[in-house]
């Protein structure tokens, strides 16, 4: 009888000791969600437009516009706010005042467009399988991800320091690498002109690994052609100087299963002088010196509702932070 009590104390041990583990540790996501919301994080430096051309209203009666004077357009005020590519007018109007003024824009750093997206210094591709909430998951983790390591390292003065700080961060939250070696590439003095996003998307090839770019190739034409916010946002947030860092990710599924895999570069260039459009400039030899690396990361199926609903949380309240303490010139 003892022996048999032995044999079946013996026999529950490992089912035990497995529950004894599962209560005295936190699960996958109960990780992810303690990193979402002990991370510090602080929104990124504002991007602020205001409007600041005003017409005289129409004359109430139709007048003779040869003998009646043109009333003139109002005069912008000298004092107000405008950050654009780094050029800065002074303004002494507090947060109060941009909350309550509707003439005034703040930009987000997010921008959202169904098939690609823009995140600070970060451009995103979704091709079609990718449903909403799986475009929300790639974007929100990355944008996160990027915030997090700008609190260790300079993305401008400390790039490959700041790439790592991102990659770990990116692991924290539930992204992990898919076993495929990175890619390292470096373009010196010596060699040929250079299209920066062309180049860009010859790198990400390495890692794609079955991953469509043709989706990031669609979002970067439309960038070109619009030139608008989203560009200058990008812009606005990816350079500094005559010297840029920003990421490409171009997100998509595992072949025969519903996981996300992203194929990330990661880019850093200094050139001779500052322009606007870089992305798209052709960039002649002896101009640019050009450093990439590029990953291939999956999604753990861990990063569940409960780490979505940390996360949301948590960028709210910064970019709510943002708009009530942003600092102006």
């Amino acid at each position: 009888m003892l022996k048999s009590r032995i044999a079946t104390v013996a026999h529950l041990a490992p089912f035990l000791l497995s529950l004894l583990s599962a209560c005295s540790m936190p699960d996958r996501e109960d990780m992810i969600v303690q990193a979402i919301r002990n991370t510090p994080i602080e929104p990124p430096r504002p991007l602020v437009y205001e409007s600041v051309v005003h017409y005289a209203p129409a004359p109430e009666a139709a007048e003779d516009p040869e003998t009646t004077p043109r009333t003139p357009e109002a005069t912008p005020d000298e004092s107000s706010v405008l950050e654009v590519h780094g050029e800065t007018q002074s303004s002494r109007r507090d947060s109060a005042d941009l909350l309550e003024d509707r003439s005034i824009m703040r930009v987000s750093p997010v921008a959202n467009r169904g098939a690609f997206a823009v995140a600070t210094s970060s451009i995103l591709a979704f091709p079609d399988e990718l449903t909403q909430q799986q475009r929300s998951d790639v974007q929100s983790t990355m944008y996160f991800a990027s915030l997090a390591a700008d609190q260790e390292y300079d993305m401008f003065r400390q790039r490959r320091l700041w790439l790592g700080a991102y990659i770990k961060w990116l692991r924290q939250v539930g992204w992990a690498p898919t076993g495929q070696p990175s890619h390292d590439y470096e373009w010196s003095h010596s060699e040929r002109d250079l299209r920066m996003e062309e180049v860009a998307l010859e790198i990400l090839q390495h890692v794609s690994h079955g991953i469509d770019l043709s989706s990031l190739e669609d979002a970067l034409g439309r960038l070109q052609a619009s030139d608008g916010e989203d560009l200058s946002m990008f812009e606005y947030y990816s350079s500094s100087g005559s010297e840029g860092s920003f990421q490409l990710g171009v997100a998509g599924k595992e072949p025969g299963s519903d996981t996300v895999i992203l194929a990330l570069g990661a880019y850093h260039f200094t050139a001779d002088s500052k322009r606007r459009r870089f992305l798209f400039w052709t960039w002649r030899a002896g101009e640019i010196e050009f450093w990439a690396e590029a990953h291939s990361l999956t999604l753990s199926e861990s990063f569940g509702n409960r780490a979505r609903e940390a996360l949301r949380e948590r960028l709210e309240a910064v970019h709510v932070d943002a708009i009530e303490t942003a600092p102006l010139p």
